[in-house]
C-alpha cells in the first residue's frame, strides 16, 4: 500500500473472518459485494492465512465490510481480569483463588 506502514506479513486472516461474520457475508457474498473478479476460495485463502491480498483487494475488503483499512493489521489483545463468581459452600478457599485468574490473548 502507498505511503503507509503496513507490512503485508501483517494482514490477519482471522479479522477478516471476524468482519465477514459480523457482517452476516458468506465467502461468495463478499466476493459479491466487493465490486472485482474474485473467487471465494481467493478470500477462504486469505481468511487463513495461506496467501495475502494486493492493496487494491484489500481497498475493496475494507469496502464491502464498512471498516478501515489498518482494521486488518491491528493486532488483538484481549485481557481478563478479576473474574468473580458466585462462592458455592463446597467450594474451598484455595479452589476460590484459582479461579480468579487472569488470561492474555496476543
Amino acid at each position: 500500500m502507498k505511503n503507509n506502514n503496513y507490512n503485508p506479513n501483517d494482514f490477519s486472516g482471522q479479522r477478516l473472518l471476524g468482519a465477514r461474520k459480523i457482517s452476516g457475508l458468506t465467502l461468495q457474498g463478499l466476493a459479491d459485494k466487493m465490486n472485482m473478479e474474485i473467487s471465494k476460495q481467493a478470500l477462504n485463502q486469505f481468511e487463513k492465512g495461506q496467501s495475502k491480498p494486493t492493496e487494491k483487494v484489500l481497498i475493496a475488503l475494507a469496502d464491502a465490510l464498512n471498516t478501515p483499512v489498518d482494521y486488518f493489521f491491528k493486532k488483538t489483545d484481549i485481557i481478563i481480569e478479576n473474574i468473580e463468581f458466585r462462592r458455592k459452600k463446597k467450594l474451598t478457599d484455595r479452589n476460590w483463588i484459582q479461579s480468579n485468574i487472569r488470561l492474555f490473548h496476543i
